[in-house]
């Protein structure tokens, strides 16, 4: 036969109260840590904002910063003699039918402009060399 037990009783509703304690003082934690957060998205006034509608094309965009520029990809040109580049024809990006055999740059070889000038030079008739500065 069962036996009342008091103390079991009392046990029981200890272990309930605590428990609803428990949670009362979790849920209140939680809520004090929420209101301390504040809002999730940044105020920014209105005035302050673009709006547009999206448009199709380049964007362009500029950054002043210090550091050094280092190239992605490049890609040598090699020439047949040693020159100099005197000007650029056609520069990277531009949006040109270029033919076979035109020249990109336009190169000069000091070397061999001394050269020319001095067989021009030597040469007593102007026709030979009319463009020579003697």
């Amino acid at each position: 036969m069962d036996m009342l037990n008091p103390a079991l009783k009392l046990r029981k509703r200890r272990r309930l109260r605590l428990s609803v304690a428990t949670v009362v003082v979790i849920v209140a934690l939680l809520v004090v840590l929420l209101l301390r957060l504040g809002p999730a998205l940044p105020q920014a006034d209105r005035s302050s904002l673009w709006i547009d509608t999206v448009q199709r094309g380049d964007m362009l965009r500029e950054v002043r910063a210090t550091g050094t520029l280092v190239l992605r990809t490049s890609r040598w040109l090699a020439a047949a003699t040693a020159a100099q580049v005197e000007q650029v024809l056609v520069w990277p990006g531009t949006a040109v039918q270029v033919e076979a055999g035109a020249p990109l740059p336009v190169q000069a070889d000091p070397d061999q402009l001394d050269r020319h000038r001095s067989t021009c030079c030597a040469t007593p008739s102007k026709r030979a060399c009319p463009a020579a500065r003697c």
